[in-house]
């Protein structure tokens, strides 16, 4: 089985945060500033609940800025030495499963980075990627999954038989790694994530 590392896409190989945060004051008169230092970023959004929240990124997720996200720093160059190591890469994203939205994600991919992806597989905002992990777990050999939300780590360490789980490091997920018992790796860049795969 060839060697995969599976990647989480917003905030892991995209700016997602940053965008959202400029097409929301634009869209909604707002005045956002930073970003947010929890998951749940409804208070940073300054809507009511968390699922006001989702329908915002639901919403931003069907926009064209949402296929203009910028490459997180770093990300191309490891990525391109993944490849000459002769990794599969694969993503994994929590994006949404409109048509719309699909092609918005594929065409940003393709423009930051170029056709260096295996496979994208898609889940709903929120939704375990367990399932998906597994069916890719039937085709490759997993080294490494890397994603910046602390469930997803969870689920697919605890759900799956990927140990090699990496958080990426956030704003939004410091309090989690304050708080963990679990021994996982996190990589506060790219080059620190490369690292920790060698």
């Amino acid at each position: 089985m060839r060697e995969a590392i599976v990647l989480d896409v917003d905030q892991v190989l995209l700016d997602h945060l940053t965008r959202l945060r400029e097409w929301v004051n634009e869209n909604y008169d707002k005045q956002i500033v930073g970003l947010p230092d929890k998951w749940d970023a409804s208070d940073w959004l300054q809507v009511d609940s968390y699922d006001e929240m989702k329908d915002l990124f639901r919403e931003f997720s069907q926009d064209f800025e949402f296929g203009t996200l910028e490459a997180m720093p770093g990300a191309k160059l490891m990525l391109d030495e993944f490849l000459r190591e002769g990794y599969s890469l694969i993503c994994l994203t929590a994006c949404g499963c409109s048509e719309i939205t699909e092609a918005l994600r594929k065409a940003n991919r393709m423009h930051c980075f170029g056709n260096i992806f295996d496979e994208i597989h898609f889940v709903d905002i929120d939704d375990s990627k367990v399932e998906k992990m597994l069916d890719i777990q039937d085709q490759y050999d997993v080294v490494a999954f890397i994603d910046d939300k602390p469930e997803n780590i969870e689920d697919v360490l605890f759900g799956t038989d990927v140990q090699n789980c990496i958080l990426m490091d956030a704003l939004h997920n410091r309090e989690w790694q304050k708080n963990t018992t679990l021994d996982i790796k996190c990589a506060p860049d790219w080059y620190a994530c490369k690292h920790l795969i060698d």
